[in-house]
């Protein structure tokens, strides 16, 4: 039998997984979304979907503050190191009009921007700060978060790098730092003559319609609240606003703002960016380790199944993430008010998302939040329990030890010396070694994500300095009539 042509191409398509993968069910899509959050005790979380340029799908989910009011696409969220890529725009938007030159010298805009090595500050250019490959560090850059956050402006903060050498020479390699971006904005500020926040907002956010879009909580009205889990438990935070790290982490959007901004990233907007300068924000790529490249204020790399345009972010108490697929043309973006270390569910949920979208792979919630937690809350209660039966325990165990009195130094160490100095051993290492070592007050930054652990680990910590006194105390006591 022969088949026409035309039947023949209708039935390639009917049958193409392309085609059929090019309309999804949202409500299917809608439906894991809502049970894979609940899997993962997301209190709150909106998505955005957009392809080749159009934004086509949107939602909200669970609940966006204590009282209760529900998640839309219209609520805002501290999108975190996703306002790299804005601020990377807005740098380049300023380009293309021949305010700055990528090339130049930081200096050249901000001529009191300096560090201890002032050769080296007079080296950076303004494509090393957009690549991460300034030789300023990651951990130096987490001062806005902990020297009394909240309350410097923008070039306040920067200023305070007078004193602080670099991590490497200008351009010699990639590493992640947040003053990276927040001297970009100080260079928008220094050119525009507006504040980053203002520029942004009247360059970006308005011809975009991202009517959401903020720069401060107090435009932000229906502000989706913070959280941190507890125990794999949210629980709500009073989050202080960096508004010095604004340009490196805190604009406010929602899901449908961050979704017209990822279709303008697919389509471009001449009256925005042109399509050469789009292209470099894209393209203009080192590496960054783990097979991932570093952009303008993009990552390129492996994201699920394929590789994709990303970028996450993470403020306390919220985490976004948006991707683009280049090869299908699917972009997505989840923001959700809760954060935390151990792991990121609104991550896995926007590459399955993505997956799913690009090549039909299957939605399947997953319980690996959920099973993690209870392996790390097992483990917890398991050494916290051992701890108190030790206490417990204790008296009886020194009385055994000391039955016979240490006899020579061997017998001395070994039973007396050792054992009180090993009980601070813990205490010595979280409290002392781990923040020498790390350059900067580790604990109170880690404190911000996973309060949880962090507490664990100080209150295990006090019971071994406990248990050291106790058995100093219980041993000096049963030593002391034979001692002469």
């Amino acid at each position: 039998m022969k088949i026409s042509p035309a039947l023949f191409f209708l039935v390639t398509i009917l049958f193409s997984p392309v085609a059929f993968f090019s309309s999804p069910d949202f409500a299917a899509v809608d439906a894991y979304v809502a049970a894979q959050a609940r899997a993962a005790n997301l209190p709150g979380l909106a998505i955005g979907i957009v392809r080749d340029g159009e934004v086509v799908h949107t939602a909200g989910f669970g609940r966006a503050d204590r009282s209760g009011a529900p998640v839309t696409p219209q609520t805002p969220f501290v999108i975190g190191s996703v306002s790299k890529g804005f601020t990377a725009l807005a740098i380049l938007q300023l380009a293309e009009q021949g305010e700055i030159d990528l090339d130049a010298p930081v200096q050249t805009y901000l001529p009191w921007f300096t560090l201890a090595d002032p050769q080296a500050a007079s080296q950076i250019t303004l494509r090393h700060l957009l690549n991460q490959n300034s030789g300023l560090g990651y951990n130096d850059s987490t001062r806005p978060m902990w020297d009394r956050p909240g309350r410097f402006t923008l070039e306040a903060r920067l200023r305070q790098l007078s004193d602080l050498p670099p991590r490497r020479a200008p351009g010699a390699d990639f590493e992640y730092s947040n003053y990276n971006y927040m001297l970009l904005g100080a260079v928008v500020e220094a050119v525009s003559g507006q504040t980053y926040g203002d520029y942004v907002a009247g360059h970006i956010f308005a011809p975009l319609g991202m009517s959401a879009g903020a720069v401060s909580p107090e435009q932000a009205q229906g502000l989706a609240a913070p959280h941190r889990w507890w125990f794999g438990f949210p629980a709500p935070v009073e989050a202080p606003y960096l508004a010095d790290a604004l340009p490196a982490g805190f604009l406010i959007a929602g899901a449908e703002d961050m979704a017209r901004y990822l279709a303008f990233q697919q389509s471009g907007n001449p009256a925005i960016l042109s399509p050469e300068s789009l292209a470099a924000l894209h393209e203009s790529c080192i590496p960054s380790g783990g097979g991932n490249e570093y952009c303008f204020g993009w990552v390129r790399g492996p994201f699920g199944e394929r590789t994709a345009l990303y970028h996450e972010g993470a403020a306390e108490g919220y985490y976004s993430v948006v991707a683009l697929d280049p090869a299908s043309g699917w972009g997505v973006v989840v923001l959700a008010n809760v954060n935390g270390m151990i792991a990121a569910p609104p991550k896995d949920i926007a590459i399955a998302l993505l997956d799913h979208l690009a090549d039909g792979t299957p939605l399947a919630v997953s319980r690996r939040f959920g099973l993690t937690y209870a392996v790390v809350d097992a483990v917890i209660l398991a050494l916290t329990g051992l701890m108190v039966f030790s206490l417990v325990r204790l008296p009886r165990a020194v009385r055994k030890s000391l039955a016979q009195p240490p006899r020579g130094l061997g017998g001395w160490a070994g039973k007396v010396v050792l054992p009180i100095l090993s009980e601070f051993i813990l205490p010595y290492v979280a409290w002392v070694f781990l923040p020498q070592g790390a350059g900067f007050p580790m604990w109170k930054v880690f404190f911000i994500f996973q309060p949880d652990l962090v507490a664990w680990v100080f209150l295990m910590a006090g019971l071994f300095v406990l248990r050291g006194l106790l058995r100093a105390g219980l041993t000096f006591a049963a030593l002391k009539p034979s001692i002469p």
